[in-house]
Order: structure tokens, then sequence, then C-alpha cells
């Protein structure tokens, strides 16, 4: 299965160019495609290497999430690729973990997404997410954990269990479950793409999963984002799950009234325990 990798950069050459340099080193990876958002003199120096792998395009603004990753995608379908893998560069995953994800996706034909287990930067097992985004789900997450499913209550199916969503930051796709699913969502800048884009693979046939003897591991330092950055993203994420309700589950007036005031509640419940933890930490 020809299989290639798209990066997205966002003022990060150095992680971007360390991570395109371990992926071409595997033999099983025939084309990496970097898409520099926002793009800066140094970091057009920097990731533009001119490497025979490696395809640079750049932009001088930033055009968010979806619409670079989709330039990545188009780039390696012009390509041949039969799999893309879309990445985060502040990852850690072996080289034997990449090879059994695209043998576990060519032998699994009616998946059109799969993911390792997800580990956080202290190595803790992120629970997964089986309750699709929906009006249910606003309500749950009101309550920590009841959104999510925990290891022990999934099943499994030939090593993978079925998801609404996997994360973004790092994932291999079918390029024809892709193609058949519309891409990403071009409208949506940024956060929610993932929940979007599984709703799209449900809708094309394809299943989404979890692969759950692989996991790789997101440097993001989630605990240590600060207060003001925190909100900013739940804002932007807010807007991004007003977009969903109106386009994907058809919400009028009524149940986007209610989609609101149940966002508006849940900020305040994030906000509370945000502040239950600092004061924690303070004693």
């Amino acid at each position: 299965m020809k299989t290639g990798l798209v990066l997205v950069n966002f003022h990060n050459e150095t992680e971007t160019l360390g991570i395109a340099k371990q992926f071409a080193e595997y033999d099983f990876i025939s084309d990496i495609v970097i898409v520099d958002n926002e793009a800066t003199k140094k970091s057009r120096k920097v990731l533009n290497t001119g490497a025979s792998k490696v395809k640079y395009i750049c932009s001088d603004h930033n055009t968010g999430y979806s619409r670079a990753n989709n330039a990545g995608i188009r780039y390696l379908e012009s390509k041949g690729c039969e799999a893309y893998i879309i990445s985060n560069s502040d990852i850690e995953i072996t080289e034997e973990t990449v090879k059994e994800l695209i043998d576990k996706l060519e032998a699994s034909p009616e998946y059109g997404l799969l993911a390792p287990v997800l580990h956080d930067n202290y190595g803790k097992a992120i629970e997964l997410r089986t309750v699709p985004l929906n009006y249910k789900r606003l309500f749950l997450r009101l309550m920590p954990g009841l959104d999510k499913d925990s290891f022990e209550r999934l099943g499994i199916n030939n090593g993978i269990t079925d998801q609404s969503m996997v994360s973004g930051s790092f994932f291999i796709a079918r390029a024809v479950a892709m193609k058949a699913s519309g891409y990403f969502d071009s409208n949506v800048f940024l956060y929610r793409e993932e929940e979007i884009l599984g709703k799209r693979m449900e809708k094309a046939g394809y299943k989404v999963g979890v692969v759950r003897d692989l996991h790789f591991i997101h440097l993001h330092d989630y605990a240590g984002t600060k207060a003001r950055d925190y909100y900013d993203q739940l804002k932007k994420e807010s807007c991004s799950e007003r977009y969903y309700f109106r386009k994907y589950l058809g919400a009028g007036k009524c149940q986007m009234v209610y989609v609101t005031m149940m966002q508006f509640i849940f900020a305040l419940v994030v906000i509370e325990r945000n502040l239950r933890h600092k004061i924690r930490n303070k004693r």
C-alpha cells in the first residue's frame, strides 16, 4: 500500500523538520509533503530542503488545519498514494508502529481511518471516543468521563475498537475513503475536524477505529496550557461545534438554542474545574 505523509507546519519548523526526517528514513513511506501555514523567511529556509521524498508547499497566511491538510492530500493523491498519514510534529512513534498500522489498514478494507492508541506526554492512555458529537453528548460531557468509554468496556474486533472519531494528532486514512468522504471540511478552520471527518466517513460507508495494541505519544503539555489560551481554544471549539450541528445534524433555531445553552454551561463547568485544580495545587 503506497503511503504518504502530510505535515502541517505553523511556526514550529524545527519540530516539523525533525518528524519529516524521521519518516523519510522509512522505506515504506513514499512521499512526504510539508504544508507551511503563514510561512516565514526562517521556515522557508529550514523546511524547503529539496530532499528527494519531501515536497514543500507554503502559504503566506494561515489557511487552517483542514485546508492545509487537504492541500497536502491532493499532492499525495497526484503521486498515486493509496493511504495518507496525517500527523502533528509533536509526537513520538516508532517505525514498527507505523508499519503495523499501514498493514492493519490494508488488511481491513471496511475501515477508512485507523489510529494507534493515543498516550499523553506522561504516558497515560487517553480514553477512547465512541459517543459521536450529538445532542446527548453535549449533556453527558458536563459530567467528567460520561461522554467516553473505558478500554475495559469496549469491544475489540480483529484488534480494532470502533470509534466515532480518532485524534487528529496522528492517524492513517485510506485514499479512496477520503475521496468518498469529501476530505476534510474546508469550512472548519480549527477544532472538531476529526469529529466531522468521522461523520463523513460514516456517511460514505467506512468505519473508524483504533488499533488497540499500538500506541503513540502526543507531547502536547495539556496541564501547562495557560488559562487564557485554554479559554480561547474553548471559544473556537464552540464555533466549530455550532457549524457542525447546523450542517451535519440539521439543527434548527430551537436546537441551536439548546446547543448554545449547553456550551455555555459546559464553559462554566470547565472554568470551575480549573479553579478548583489551581486551588488544590496552591495548598
